[in-house]
């Protein structure tokens, strides 16, 4: 399987938004880790003491667990799809605190089979008696801003407001980074936050189901074109299909895929774009979505999007109304009529988009070349949630 790169999914709690970086390299303090009784002088050990056991993330769940935290109103079953991560409640006796977890994989775990990637603390939610230390003894309720800046030096960047002043030290991938916050009235730390979704080295690749998809069963072809060009149905060789598709129906029709660098394995909820579509010398471009939760291989994906002109293919695409290459302006524009959609006219180009009946910024796009008055593009592209796959 060739490397995959890290796309990673922010904080859920438990909701996730999609965020894209390449895989960030180990970091070379994180990865010679002090022993259980000594820390880093380095901040970007990300490592912290507390109550004097010593973490450093990220690190297995089991490890975590075994320094006595619990979840605090969420279920350990709880799952984080591939290359995601967020933050859930949890609890250390009377300590609460809001702790990081990533699931560096390509099948979906439940939270219990991730790796802890950081922890927030706040004095609120610590008990009198509790404390945290950070790299060259920057301690709760003890260190000042002057105290922090003489350890790790000048921030990498700076927020001060009237009840707080937050100093972040954060590596060039965004992703990895402590916060920590000055009290304005006590003048000494008093919340500090955590976090490195760095690949650790020990990370043990997930295996790859070699069984289809339920979802993909489920598909079944159109039985007529229509006249709906809004359906994101189109007869291609002689075949309809109704985007999404899965990859294999295309396959069962002569096609086959062509991987350029792209994996042969989609990670789980995952989409890709850059693959393409074979026959006869001929080629399409696809991009493909994975709609299980494990990793499959791209022939139990979707092809969620279908491009392609008359520079690269030859093999007959249909759309509703005759629509199809080569047909000219005044043509195309008849056989549009009734139906919604936006034109937009460019200096060589024109584009007309009709929306999908269930999207209006997903749908179908038809290329027009001014000078040859002619159709020369023609582009499919829905991407429905699972729910609404095959509506």
């Amino acid at each position: 399987m060739k490397k995959r790169a890290l796309i990673l999914a922010a904080a859920f709690c438990l909701a996730v938004m999609p965020v894209s970086a390449a895989e960030p390299e180990t970091n070379s303090a994180a990865a010679t880790a002090a022993s259980a009784e000594e820390m880093s002088d380095d901040i970007y050990s990300f490592q912290i003491k507390i109550d004097g056991q010593l973490y450093q993330f990220p690190m297995k769940y089991e490890e975590f667990e075994e320094k006595g935290w619990k979840f605090d109103g969420v279920d350990s079953s709880e799952k984080i799809e591939p290359n995601s991560y967020g933050s859930v409640g949890m609890k250390l006796g009377r300590v609460r605190a809001n702790v990081t977890f990533i699931n560096f994989g390509i099948n979906t775990k439940p939270l219990n089979e991730c790796y802890v990637a950081g922890i927030s603390l706040d004095e609120y939610y610590m008990e009198d008696q509790s404390s945290f230390e950070l790299p060259k003894g920057i301690t709760y309720h003890v260190s000042t801003r002057e105290d922090v800046e003489a350890a790790y030096g000048p921030a990498s960047d700076v927020y001060e407001s009237d009840s707080y002043v937050k100093l972040t030290y954060e590596l060039d991938d965004y992703y990895s980074r402590v916060e920590i916050y000055i009290d304005a009235e006590s003048k000494t730390v008093n919340e500090v936050s955590v976090r490195c979704l760095t690949v650790p080295e020990d990370l043990e690749e997930d295996a790859v189901s070699e069984e289809v998809p339920e979802i993909v069963t489920q598909y079944q072809a159109p039985t007529e074109l229509g006249d709906d060009l809004s359906s994101c149905i189109a007869e291609i060789d002689g075949h309809l299909y109704k985007i999404p598709a899965p990859v294999s129906a295309f396959l069962e029709n002569g096609w086959e895929i062509l991987y350029n660098d792209n994996s042969e394995v989609v990670a789980g909820k995952d989409s890709v774009y850059g693959y393409y579509l074979t026959k006869d010398n001929q080629k399409f471009r696809i991009t493909v979505q994975n709609y299980a939760e494990n990793a499959t291989a791209v022939e139990n994906c979707f092809v969620t999007e279908i491009y392609n002109d008359d520079f690269t293919t030859v093999i007959p695409v249909k759309l509703q109304k005759g629509i199809t290459f080569d047909m000219n302006t005044a043509d195309l524009e008849a056989a549009l009529e009734g139906t919604t959609y936006e034109k937009e006219e460019g200096s060589s180009l024109n584009t007309y988009f009709i929306p999908s009946f269930d999207d209006k910024y997903y749908g179908v796009t038809i290329t027009v070349n001014k000078e040859e008055d002619k159709v020369i593009k023609i582009a499919l592209n829905r991407r429905p949630k699972e729910e609404n796959l095959f509506d």
